[in-house]
């Protein structure tokens, strides 16, 4: 019997986690046609790529509600890519920017309660740093300081701490 509950629990969790999978493509997708180019019957030119937005390390929220996501898009003025965090509310589609004015975020992460969201973000040149960012309004305090730069970073299951990567 409490096999049977078991194998029973196991196939909950893979039809839920392939049910959070297929909401985090699907939110993607919707933002890619929502931001991209219309359908059209042109050849495409040099100019269309200046519109592309490139999404990537989508992250979904503790409660499958939320997912954050860099949103990358061409800088020509300064010949480069700029880099933004945006959050995506699951049932809704709603885009909000969390870090506007920053332009080398990545590695959003997420705490283990949802409440705040880290990630690195490397300002003026400078090497990467870890922020963290609460989602219940203020602005992203910087938490690590040092040359070389933090490489990558990992909440501890409390929330409390971080495992930090660094040269």
């Amino acid at each position: 019997m409490s096999e049977d509950r078991n194998q029973r629990d196991v196939m909950y969790t893979r039809i839920a986690g392939t049910r959070r999978h297929w909401a985090v493509v699907g939110v993607a997708f919707t933002l890619a046609a929502s931001q991209g180019l219309s359908a059209q019957r042109r050849p495409m030119e040099l100019a269309d790529i200046g519109r592309e937005v490139g999404l990537s390390d989508p992250r979904l929220s503790p409660d499958g509600r939320q997912i954050v996501l860099v949103r990358s898009t061409v800088n020509y003025s300064d010949n480069r890519f700029d880099r933004t965090l945006i959050l995506v509310d699951v049932a809704t589609g709603v885009v909000r920017e969390l870090t506007p004015g920053r332009r080398r975020v990545s590695s959003p992460a997420w705490s283990p309660a949802g409440d705040r969201i880290a990630f690195l973000d490397g300002q003026d040149g400078m090497p990467a740093q870890l922020y963290l960012l609460p989602l219940a309004g203020g602005e992203a305090r910087q938490l690590t300081v040092g040359k070389p730069g933090v490489e990558s970073f990992a909440w501890h299951p409390d929330g409390s701490t971080f495992a930090i990567l660094a040269r």
